[in-house]
C-alpha cells in the first residue's frame, strides 16, 4: 500500500519562522514534492553527490507563496513581494525566494546534465520503477539518479535566499486591463 507523503514542521532555534519538510517514499508521494520544487531556481554548481553516504543534495530557492505552501499556516508570515516601481506601462516587484534543499538518499549513481544549469530552473520529479531512475527534470536539462529505493525529501526554510525582479506589464488591449506575469501563469 502506498503511503501518502509525510509533511512535518520542525522548529529550529536559528530559524524562528520554521522549516517545513515534504517526504516521499512512493511514486504517488512524489507529486507534492514536485509541487515544492516546480519553477524553483537552482545553481548546478551547488549540487553535491556523496558516494559514501549515497546522498544527492540539490539546493534550490523557491518563491515563498508557491504551491503547497499556499495553504500551510506555517507560511502565512513568509516574505512577500514588495513593489519597487510603477509606471503607466508596468510595475516592478522585488520577489523573495526562500532557501530549500532537495535530498535524495539511497543513490547508486548520478548523471548530471551540465545544460541543466543554463536555465537554472527545476520542473518536477519523475520516477521509473522498472529502471529505478529518479529524474529531477529541469528546464534546460535533467539530473538523473539511479536509486536502491525511493526516498526523497524537500525542505524549505522560511529565510530569504535570493530576490528576483518581476515585471508585470499590460499585454495587448483588454477591457479588464489584467496585469499578468509570465512567472505567475505557470
Amino acid at each position: 500500500m502506498d503511503s501518502p507523503p509525510r509533511r512535518k514542521r520542525k522548529s529550529r532555534p536559528d530559524y524562528a519562522p520554521g522549516v517545513t519538510t515534504w517526504h516521499a517514499e512512493t511514486p504517488d508521494g512524489l507529486e507534492e514534492v514536485s509541487g515544492v520544487i516546480h519553477d524553483a531556481w537552482f545553481d548546478i554548481d551547488g549540487v553535491r553527490y556523496d558516494e559514501t553516504t549515497q546522498v544527492l543534495i540539490i539546493p534550490f530557492a523557491q518563491e515563498g507563496g508557491w504551491g503547497p505552501m499556499l495553504d500551510d499556516p506555517a507560511w502565512r508570515d513568509a516574505p512577500k513581494p514588495e513593489l519597487v516601481r510603477t509606471s503607466w506601462r508596468y510595475r516592478d516587484e522585488r520577489v523573495p525566494f526562500v532557501r530549500g534543499t532537495l535530498r535524495i538518499t539511497a543513490v547508486e549513481s548520478v548523471t548530471l546534465d551540465q545544460g541543466a544549469g543554463d536555465a537554472a530552473m527545476l520542473l518536477e520529479l519523475l520516477y521509473d520503477s522498472a529502471t529505478r531512475r529518479l529524474t529531477v527534470e529541469g528546464v534546460s536539462g535533467d539530473l538523473v539518479a539511479r536509486v536502491h529505493r525511493l526516498d526523497v525529501t524537500a525542505e524549505l526554510v522560511n529565510e530569504v535566499a535570493l530576490y528576483v525582479r518581476r515585471r508585470h506589464g499590460l499585454l495587448g488591449v483588454s477591457d479588464s486591463a489584467e496585469w499578468v506575469s509570465s512567472r505567475l501563469l505557470r
